[in-house]
């Protein structure tokens, strides 16, 4: 499974972050997530192997299997 998401930085913190934070909590409930949050996330639904992989702009493509 591939997602196209925005990914924050672990070790450069981005203003912007917090901003689409609020946004997606008053709009869906969710949140923006690093690296590791998201290969959290998906490994407690079932999904194994997460990799992010970089693109030229600010989202990146994160990649699962299925157990």
């Amino acid at each position: 499974m591939r997602v196209i998401e925005n990914v924050l930085s672990d070790d450069q913190p981005d203003p912007r972050g917090r901003i689409l934070d609020l946004i997606m909590m008053a709009n869906t409930g969710g949140r923006e997530r690093t690296q590791p949050q998201l290969a959290a996330l998906f490994e407690s639904s079932g999904f194994h192997d997460v990799t992010g992989i970089q693109t030229a702009g600010p989202m990146r493509i994160v990649e699962t299997s299925a157990a």
